[in-house]
């Protein structure tokens, strides 16, 4: 499952593993991944290099005339 860059969760890996002909279970693989302490490795899609590179606001707040 290398090519999965650690990226697979006990969905994926629960899956995988049926595609390759293993009987289990999805609560199986969800314990054996606690024992083993084995996690998915997630990916941030959006990170910032250096503090005030980047700002957001919500203008959810501002009130207007409605005329």
């Amino acid at each position: 499952m290398k090519e999965s860059k650690e990226r697979y969760g006990s969905p994926e890996i629960y899956k995988e593993l049926q595609r390759k002909g293993y009987s289990c279970s999805k609560r199986m693989v969800e314990r054996l991944m606690k024992i083993g302490n084995i996690r998915s490795n997630i990916v941030k899609k959006f990170t910032v290099s250096k503090p005030g590179k980047v700002w957001c606001f919500d203008i959810t707040y501002i009130e207007i005339d409605s005329r």
